[in-house]
């Protein structure tokens, strides 16, 4: 098959939704496929562009055999609402003109989302030349906008992200999501057959299943004498609710040798550095992204990992770091609604304990509990890596995925006897 993917954000991005689709384009082109990649220039999230990249309107680029086409990017000078909004219009609007102008051959285009204001591009892509389309949802706009306070219901803002919504959805020969929640949703509120709705979780990439180091070991930003490790890894964001984490230090201040490791950057991270300061927090540290290939050394040296999300009514997130943290045999603490998607997973693998978000003292409490029993711990690690790699590979999601890719043009599988 002949695939282009409209993706906001790839490789040398290194993020949840950069991982995802940087994973599946790779896969599909060491199937045999051609696979066409449209994006802008890397820049997320420290708002600057990665070195070894220069601004200019068109570039393109081959990595792993996939070919990646690079259009204009207006690098934010902010975390900004606004500032990222343009920042979407311009690389979107500029992708669009350009395979406007010089379309490439292309059985079927996937379009990775959010950001949603891409999807005019999407649609009106797939109309002029008629591209079979199938979007990849990782998060529901409008709705998690509602959630998180950005987006008044009702508001124009809701009602145009509606709108686009519901246009995708129908203009799709084929849905996937990250998890069932998301699947039950869309089919609900926007009337989609859940026949054409499949579940494609984000998995954990083979190249993080070699630990490196271990609990002797203490990677760039641990405390050195530090008896039990806590880690964070990610984006620090809206969504995460971070600040839950640096309370939790504040619950955990009388217990020597507890040290909490905030891996990552994001839009909220000068916010918590300033509340851990304010707090007298010396238990706390901060330490930049580091490479993907980087992360076993952390996961294996902390004993817990904290996932995080801002509050209960984020039933229909499962965050990709829930999968690297049971992969790599470090035990989670999971806050989130107890009925949610990912509370079921972690409570399924025995790979953790499941908190309510916003709940400092419980999560402290929680980590106590990890940090008086080795045992636990233990059995924890254990069972969360084995119930991952045995449902979870990214490889399998992404034989997942082009079985839908196939599934949406099978006149063209047929044909090419794929």
């Amino acid at each position: 098959m002949k695939v282009l993917i409209l993706t906001h954000f790839y490789w040398p991005e290194s993020f949840a939704a950069a991982n995802r689709v940087t994973a599946f384009a790779e896969h599909l082109a060491s199937k045999g496929h051609a696979v066409t990649v449209a994006t802008g220039f890397p820049n997320y999230p420290t708002n600057a562009l990665f070195p070894g990249y220069r601004n200019r309107l068109f570039s393109h680029e081959c990595r792993k055999g996939v070919r990646i086409l690079r259009s204009l990017t207006y690098v934010p000078s902010s975390s900004g609402t606004l500032s990222r909004l343009l920042n979407y219009v311009v690389v979107s609007a500029i992708t669009f003109l350009r395979l406007l102008v010089r379309p490439p051959e292309v059985d079927v285009m996937v379009f990775s989302s959010p950001p949603l204001l891409w999807a005019g591009c999407a649609i009106g892509l797939s109309l002029l030349y008629r591209w079979p389309l199938v979007a990849d949802i990782r998060d529901l706009w409008p709705e998690i906008g509602v959630l998180l306070g950005g987006i008044r219901p009702g508001s124009p803002t809701h009602k145009v992200f509606g709108v686009a919504a519901d246009r995708l959805y129908r203009r799709s020969r084929a849905i996937t999501v990250t998890n069932p929640a998301k699947r039950g949703l869309i089919s609900r509120d926007y009337g989609v057959p859940a026949k054409r709705i499949s579940v494609v979780w984000n998995g954990v990439d083979a190249c993080l299943l070699e630990r490196k180091g271990g609990r002797g070991t203490t990677p760039d930003g641990w405390g050195g004498d530090s008896s039990f490790r806590v880690l964070f890894a990610g984006l620090i964001g809206v969504a995460q609710g971070v600040d839950q984490i640096i309370h939790a230090a504040g619950e955990l201040r009388s217990k020597n040798g507890v040290h909490f490791l905030l891996l990552g950057d994001g839009a909220e991270k000068e916010k918590m550095v300033t509340l851990a300061d304010q707090l007298k927090l010396a238990s706390v540290s901060f330490h930049e992204s580091v490479p993907r290939d980087r992360l076993p050394s952390y996961y294996a040296a902390a004993h817990a990992c904290i996932v995080p999300l801002k509050s209960k009514a984020l039933q229909d997130s499962v965050p990709s770091k829930l999968f690297e943290a049971m992969a790599l045999g470090c035990p989670v603490v999971l806050c989130a609604d107890e009925h949610s998607d990912a509370a079921q997973l972690v409570r399924g693998a025995g790979g953790g304990l499941v908190v309510a978000p916003g709940d400092a003292a419980a999560l402290a409490e929680a980590l106590e509990r990890l940090r008086s029993d080795a045992t636990l711990r233990e059995s924890m690690a254990e069972g969360g890596r084995r119930y991952v790699l045995a449902n979870y590979t990214r490889e399998a999601m992404c034989s997942r995925l082009e079985a839908v890719l196939e599934s949406a043009v099978p006149h063209v599988v047929e044909a090419q006897g794929i």
